[in-house]
């Protein structure tokens, strides 16, 4: 990965190669003991840690369809008495709320799974901090015997869920206080906004970059160091998740800096899985303070090429 002074304009680029990109996301196929995953579509992204003994595998069960999975250290995710995986749901017009979702997943494990007799019941309500209230389904009944407990988070655009399977119900009881410390590690980093919104920031914001990059040139360069760093680091675990990228992908971000550093905006022109990815592992980065009134702005072109 390498940063791009273009000859035409006043940007710099992250230009970052798909081989390179294969090569360092093979480092996230093994379980990581304590890891923490991040679970993104374009329209949502969390993170959750596994806990002490346990792992975070975003491999094993991609042909699955899970692409955040967590077990008990010593086991693997085909042979452990219990697993937890973490899914998303998109808000419908049939389904705007926990409980529709939980009716919803009723329907479909009756009518295509085979399970006519499976229930849910509410089994618990957690308010793990003052932003941040879980309801709990316990499932019982399905076809495989399976003893289900599903945490159910609400967000703007998506039901986000994290579920713990177990075969025996002795299995269950014991997982469940590492269960409860993956649901207090939940953390949401998926902001919705309008394309309105995205277009209406980057018309405002992005002469005041070009502005501002011109004044403090020192300063921008030390900023997109680091933006170039934590790509090195994000690009990698976000591509691990992906399907293969074509060539010629891209994203336009626009960030605006706090003068104490922080990320205090932040924008993109593309509305898909690896821009919300993307996204989410530079929301926590902190940038250096700064004395621009009102913000400092950054464009962060990024192109990934063959």
């Amino acid at each position: 990965m390498k940063k791009l002074a273009s000859m035409n304009h006043a940007w710099f680029a992250i230009v970052v190669a798909i081989g390179i990109l294969g090569a360092a996301s093979s480092a996230f196929a093994t379980p990581q003991p304590g890891g923490t995953g991040t679970l993104f579509g374009a329209n949502h992204a969390f993170n959750i840690s596994a806990p002490e003994g346990w792992v975070l595998d975003t491999q094993v069960a991609r042909d699955q369809g899970f692409y955040m999975v967590f077990y008990p250290q010593e086991q693997t995710w085909r042979d452990s008495p219990v697993i937890v995986y973490g899914r998303s749901a998109t808000k419908t017009e049939a389904v705007t709320s926990i409980e529709g979702q939980v009716a919803a997943t009723l329907a479909l494990f009756r009518s295509d799974y085979g399970s006519p007799d499976i229930q849910a019941k509410p089994y618990a309500t957690w308010k793990q901090r003052d932003d941040l209230e879980v309801f709990l389904y316990r499932y019982s009944g399905d076809r495989w015997g399976n003893h289900e407990v599903v945490g159910y988070i609400e967000e703007a655009e998506t039901i986000n869920f994290l579920v713990l399977n177990a075969r025996t119900q002795e299995a269950l009881e014991q997982a469940m206080p590492a269960f409860k410390q993956m649901l207090y590690s939940y953390r949401n980093l998926y902001a919705s906004r309008s394309e309105e919104e995205v277009a209406q920031a980057f018309a405002q914001w992005s002469e005041t970059a070009e502005t501002q990059q011109l004044a403090s040139p020192e300063y921008h360069q030390e900023v997109t160091g680091i933006v170039g760093t934590t790509m090195a680091e994000v690009m990698p675990r976000c591509v691990a998740w992906l399907s293969p990228l074509g060539p010629e992908s891209g994203i336009n971000l626009l960030a605006v800096l706090s003068p104490k550093g922080e990320v205090e905006h932040l924008w993109s022109e593309q509305t898909t899985a690896l821009s919300t990815c993307v996204m989410a592992g530079l929301a926590d980065v902190q940038f250096p303070p700064h004395e621009t009134d009102g913000g400092f702005a950054l464009r962060i072109p990024i192109q990934i090429v063959p």
